[in-house]
């Protein structure tokens, strides 16, 4: 019984991963960026999934390369600019999906930057000890090897250092294809169990991040439950207002892994901001 503590371990390539790795080396270099494609008036909203400390040295560069061309903000901080339309400089801000403990590793590093995180994580695997459990958990909502997640010490213990806890559903449910007693128990539920120790200020993504993965229903309900803010993923930055609660909206997060070399962090945001002017 072993729990998944390395990227070593964790990173399985495959032949796509491979000629995705590559082709975005030579595009890279093809398009190398202008300052002006990264120095904008705009709110990057970032997420990950996984950090392991043997990443450190890459999560490392990337920041400091972030740290050039960009101010960080919180989480919250971006959406109340996204929300009020103050956006006057060129911001990023950091989030994790699915809750895994070793956000407490990345914290350390984003710790030194200061910068804070937020973390959206399942209720219903805060804390959960038992191997099979877990295994199981992983394997069928999530796809991988065990991994273990956050207790509710960890959670509160990052809340006192200023980090931030978010709502990715109870248990990692698609919630474009939940019936409505579902989506009761996925965003309400969750909801009220993440409210007594975060309070009323929940962010909410849903699981697996495309607009085909949420429905207007769900949408709805997310915002209705107390909700101030919905996240999708996908290669985008934010240049104007958005008000999300009254139009049933959402932001859209920029994926960035710990393990991408900055070259592809590099392209990634200098491609969002062509993509959005064409």
């Amino acid at each position: 019984m072993q729990f998944i503590t390395t990227y070593k371990a964790y990173n399985q390539p495959s032949p796509r991963s491979i000629f995705r790795h590559y082709a975005l080396n030579a595009l890279s270099l093809v398009k190398a960026p202008s300052a002006e494609s990264l120095k904008q008036k705009r709110i990057v909203f970032t997420c990950f999934h996984s950090y392991f400390t043997d990443n450190e040295a890459t999560l490392r560069a990337q920041l400091e390369f972030m740290g050039k061309h960009f101010k960080f903000i919180s989480y919250s901080e971006g959406v109340r600019r996204l929300t009020t339309g103050e956006i006057d400089d060129n911001y990023i801000c950091f989030s994790a999906d699915d809750g895994y403990k070793n956000f407490l590793d990345a914290c350390k590093v984003f710790d030194d930057y200061g910068i804070k995180a937020l973390v959206f994580a399942n209720p219903k695997v805060i804390g959960e000890t038992n191997y099979e459990t877990l295994k199981f958990y992983n394997d069928d909502r999530l796809s991988h090897g065990p991994m273990e997640f956050l207790s509710w010490q960890e959670v509160d213990d990052l809340l006192t250092r200023g980090h931030e806890v978010g709502n990715h559903t109870y248990g990692h449910r698609n919630v474009g294809n939940c019936s409505e007693e579902e989506l009761q128990e996925q965003i309400v539920k969750s909801y009220e169990i993440l409210q007594k120790h975060v309070g009323s200020d929940i962010h909410f993504a849903w699981p697996y991040g495309s607009p085909n993965d949420i429905s207007q229903k769900a949408l709805d309900l997310i915002y209705k439950t107390g909700h101030i803010s919905a996240a999708a993923v996908d290669r985008h930055s934010h240049y104007t207002r958005l008000e999300l609660v009254k139009e049933r909206s959402y932001l859209i997060r920029e994926q960035i892994e710990p393990f991408y070399p900055v070259n592809h962090v590099r392209y990634f945001l200098a491609k969002d901001h062509s993509v959005i002017n064409r």
